[in-house]
């Protein structure tokens, strides 16, 4: 199969997009959702390690929108494999995860990209969330720590690591709320979310980290309704919740001192001539 996959991709313009589309007939049987998955995890890999197909690809919208379709159907394989994540983990998640922050970072292909699939990208985000936050196994945390991984490989795209990052505080700005009416209630509060919720705040820190590093802080903000809420409540929760979840309150302060930052930055840029 090697061999004669070599010998198609020499005789095609355009290689790799005909190993992700291409049916293949000989076989009986249809192949499995596995193998359809790495099938197009091969023909997208190799498309983002093709810098003169890229260049190509600007010129053909046919080539292009075969591009999103196999962006799309790839998406649809990673969200039914992390719904049910299983050990050992395996590598293909978090190379797949890759090739899609790379494909959908680059100018001449994101524009047709996030056209076809944005809905479905924002499905896979709150698909990775639910993972980390619902996993109430014994063994949890080496799944939650692929899924986090790819949450942060997903965030390496810089078109993409805003929405991630107003997804995971809206989480936190809400965790935060409920342990406030909880603590004023004294009931009791759901133990797993509680020691998921971490790895949140691990993800959410190494996110703003890479917006500070790249100088994309200024462009966030005042825009970011999320931010600003957590913003504005940080103090006061702090201070109604750090005798009862010290550990949380915490991470709160340091996840404070990264938005601060990033605030920091953005008044600093508006204020220049």
């Amino acid at each position: 199969m090697t061999e004669h996959s070599g010998e198609s991709c020499i005789s095609t313009p355009f290689p790799p997009l005909s190993i992700v589309n291409r049916p293949c007939a000989p076989l009986e049987k249809p192949l499995s959702s596995h193998m359809q998955f790495l099938q197009r995890l091969l023909g997208l890999k190799t498309l983002t390690e093709s810098e003169s197909l890229k260049t190509d690809l600007s010129h053909f919208e046919n080539a292009s929108s075969t591009v999103s379709d196999s962006v799309f159907q790839l998406l649809d394989g990673l969200i039914t494999f992390y719904q049910e994540p299983k050990l050992p983990c395996s590598s293909f998640w978090i190379e797949a995860v890759d090739t899609l922050a790379r494909l959908i970072g680059d100018c001449n292909l994101s524009n047709h990209i996030l056209k076809k699939c944005s809905k479905k990208l924002e499905e896979f985000e709150k698909t990775l969330l639910q993972v980390i936050l619902s996993n109430s196994h014994i063994n949890r945390f080496q799944v939650q720590h692929y899924v986090s991984q790819s949450l942060v490989t997903l965030g390496s795209c810089s078109l993409l690591r805003r929405s991630i990052i107003s997804l995971l505080l809206s989480e936190v700005n809400s965790f935060a709320d409920d342990l406030g009416t909880i603590n004023q209630v004294q009931a009791s509060y759901d133990v797993t979310r509680y020691e998921n919720i971490f790895s949140v705040f691990c993800v959410l820190e190494q996110l703003l980290q890479k917006e500070t590093e790249e100088g994309n802080a200024s462009k966030m903000g005042h825009e970011d309704q999320e931010i600003k809420k957590f913003l504005q409540k940080h103090d006061e929760t702090i201070l109604q919740l750090s005798d009862a979840f010290p550990l949380f309150t915490f991470y709160l302060w340091r996840l404070g001192t990264l938005l601060n930052s990033v605030e920091t930055g953005t008044v600093e840029n508006n204020s220049l001539p």
